[in-house]
């Protein structure tokens, strides 16, 4: 009997059914009601922020409003009670040049005065006349009666000098606002004081604004001392006229000169959004406060509905995501079944009888079609495979055969110079332990890597690079070019890089050979001038000699000596110069003074006949011009560029040798006065055996 030992992960079937119910359930509430939620909690903070600066504004505005009526309505009766008394030369006759005992006589005169005055403005409560020392004299009122002390009103006390406010009087159903201004005769002596006394209409502009303008606002208006003088009260009678205000956890509000807006607790805690509009020329100050649940109470009960309408919302959604979770879940368990017959392994399993909505049982036959023609994919499939797999084998042997062709040494290198493949040529040179080692332990000997290596080249720039070393190559030493190319990776990185080395020994015999050749051309070039210069001083020995056989004296003889042993002395020089530049010298790179070079090549060229009409000019560094490069190079080259100046100067000119040390480096400049080279030759100077 064989036991099975391994446990079964995945749920079992009813388990998956409940749980795919459950979670389409999920899925479509959380996708259904929670945008919903967010929506409308996004929608309330936003309206309850706008809500918020909307009755800011208007609190603002109705406070700056009323301030700007209080004032007006002040001002106007202001100048009402100046005009009163300004130039009222009917006034003033009653009260001047009277004794004060007779005023009161005077008094019915001055009450019909006042009258008539009194109906020329509206909102009059009362107009009184008062002698020089606060006594009643005529009043518009029928409750005052003449003689009455008034010298410690207000009114008197402020009246006797400027026109002035003098202050409230409370106890009615709305403040009065009384005002007082002297009567002046001519001589600017007061001879009595108006008092008028006005129904203070702005108790009603509160009222008014609080039914029209705010939603259910408390507007106070304040004196400079902090007094409550008016205010929409609803109970007119239980106003508390007069008394300090006292606004709760506030900033104070007397003697603020600035609007305010913002939020604080009534006394009885509750918070408030408030606003303060200032009377400056008066020092008073209008307040207006609304409480939370008023200035939110249309957006509370918009978040009652919302929360109704959601729930009910919420509720029949969750209700039809049942339903409809029940019509899909059962033809989604037949795929689902058949899902993981087809992951078992079953191709071509297919589902038969799926009962449900139309989109379902359209998802059931391509469900079927998927399942056939993966199972037609996949019998292909193993086709294709087997043939890129005999294609890819007959590449990679093709590749092999390639890569042990070349009968150069070709290997494959890492970031650590560690060689990771190698070619037949190379495991023939080299033996097979050189995959796994490090190329400069093999190819040069050392542990430290080389100097200018190719391949540190490609792998900083991502480019080709190339390199001439001599390295062992079998058992011999050679002088080996190196060609590095980058292999790169998927991203572009250089992941390695491949190494081509060429023994190029001949070719350097070769190319020393074909320079001492050219050299040797221009020894010919030479020679004929260098011949023309050695007869010059044989002949004058052969002249010598002839003179000397003829008169052989002893004296004779010393003459001729002396000029035969100058003459061979510049033969000697000649053929010494001349032996000294054939000769083939060493092909190192040693420490050369550039300045001894142009001394000895202009030196030799001067020897050429065509030299006789040119100059050789030099201006060469103080203190020598030291340089690490292969002397014989250096002197071909110069050489070279001076025997083309005399070419180009037939008639005579000038050769120039400059030289200077410049940022550590040695510059040397050839110039010549001749015609140049044309243009069209200009790209060919530098080609070889071109002249």
């Amino acid at each position: 009997m064989k036991v099975d030992t391994e446990a079964d992960s995945s749920p079992p079937p009813e388990r998956r059914r409940s749980a795919l119910a459950s979670r389409l359930i999920i899925f479509v509430a959380v996708f259904s009601l929670g945008p919903l939620l967010v929506s409308n909690l996004w929608g309330y903070l936003n309206t309850s922020r706008i809500t918020k600066q909307s009755v800011k504004r208007n609190a603002v505005n109705v406070a700056a409003l009323e301030a700007a009526q209080t004032y007006d309505f002040v001002r106007s009766r202001h100048d009402f009670v100046g005009s009163l008394v300004a130039g009222n030369e009917h006034l003033l006759d009653l009260l001047r040049d009277t004794p004060e005992q007779q005023l009161p006589a005077r008094s019915a005169l001055m009450r019909k005065h006042l009258l008539a005055k009194a109906n020329e403005t509206r909102g009059i409560e009362d107009l009184q006349v008062l002698s020089p020392r606060g006594f009643l004299l005529a009043t518009t009122s029928k409750e005052h009666a003449r003689g009455l002390d008034l010298s410690r009103t207000a009114c008197f006390e402020r009246g006797r000098s400027v026109v002035s406010i003098a202050g409230f009087e409370y106890g009615g159903p709305e403040p009065v606002l009384v005002t007082a201004a002297p009567i002046r005769d001519a001589g600017g002596n007061i001879v009595g004081t108006v008092c008028a006394k006005f129904r203070f209409e702005i108790q009603r502009e509160l009222i008014a604004a609080r039914e029209t303008r705010t939603t259910n606002a408390m507007l106070t208006l304040i004196d400079d001392a902090g007094r409550i003088v008016a205010g929409s009260f609803s109970d007119r009678l239980a106003a508390p006229y007069g008394h300090v205000f006292r606004p709760g956890r506030a900033p104070a509000f007397v003697g603020r000169r600035e609007p305010w807006v913002g939020t604080y607790l009534l006394l009885s805690g509750e918070p408030a959004i408030a606003a303060f509009a200032p009377v400056r020329e008066l020092g008073w100050g209008i307040i207006v406060e609304i409480p939370h649940r008023d200035a939110f109470a249309v957006l509370a009960r918009l978040k009652d509905q919302a929360i109704v309408f959601g729930t009910a919302f919420a509720i029949l959604l969750l209700v039809a995501i049942f339903l409809i979770s029940k019509t899909l879940t059962r033809p989604l368990r037949k795929l689902a079944d058949t899902a993981h017959q087809l992951a078992d392994g079953a191709l071509g399993a297919s589902v038969d009888d799926v009962n449900g909505p139309r989109e379902v049982a359209t998802l059931a036959s391509a469900f079927n079609e998927m399942s056939r023609a993966l199972k037609a994919s996949h019998e292909q499939l193993e086709e294709r495979i087997l043939e890129r797999t005999h294609e890819l084998r007959k590449s990679q042997e093709f590749t092999e055969h390639l890569f042990n062709s070349i009968d150069q040494r070709v290997i494959v290198v890492d970031h650590d110079h560690r060689i990771l493949r190698a070619n037949a040529t190379a495991l023939r040179l080299y033996g097979r332990d050189l995959v796994g080692a490090r190329c400069h332990e093999i190819f040069e000997g050392t542990d430290a890597r080389c100097n200018g290596c190719p391949i540190d080249r490609v792998f900083e720039t991502s480019g080709p690079a190339f390199a001439e070393r001599s390295q062992r190559v079998g058992d011999r030493q050679e002088i080996v070019r190196l060609d590095g190319f980058p292999v790169l990776a998927l991203d572009g990185a250089v992941a390695s890089v491949i190494e081509i080395a060429r023994v190029v020994t001949a070719e350097k015999r070769f190319e020393a050979q074909l320079i001492h050749q050219e050299k040797m051309a221009a020894f010919g070039l030479l020679a004929a001038g260098v011949a023309h210069e050695i007869g010059n001083p044989l002949a004058s020995i052969a002249s010598q000699l002839r003179v000397t056989r003829d008169n052989p004296t002893p004296e004779r003889t010393r003459e001729t000596l002396a000029v035969v042993e100058k003459s061979v002395e510049r033969i000697a020089g000649l053929l010494r110069d001349l032996v000294d530049f054939a000769r083939r010298k060493r092909d190192d790179v040693v420490l050369i003074d550039v300045n001894r070079v142009i001394d000895d090549v202009t030196r030799l060229v001067s020897h050429d006949p065509r030299a006789r009409q040119v100059r050789f000019e030099k201006r060469l560094c103080a203190g020598g011009a030291a340089v690490m490069a292969r002397e014989d190079d250096l002197v071909q080259v110069l050489l070279n560029l001076a025997i083309n100046a005399l070419d180009a100067m037939m008639d005579g000119g000038a050769v120039t040798f400059v030289t200077a040390v410049e940022d550590g480096a040695v510059t040397i400049r050839v110039a010549d006065s001749g015609a140049g080279v044309s243009p069209d030759l200009g790209e060919r100077i530098f080609e070889p055996f071109f002249t």
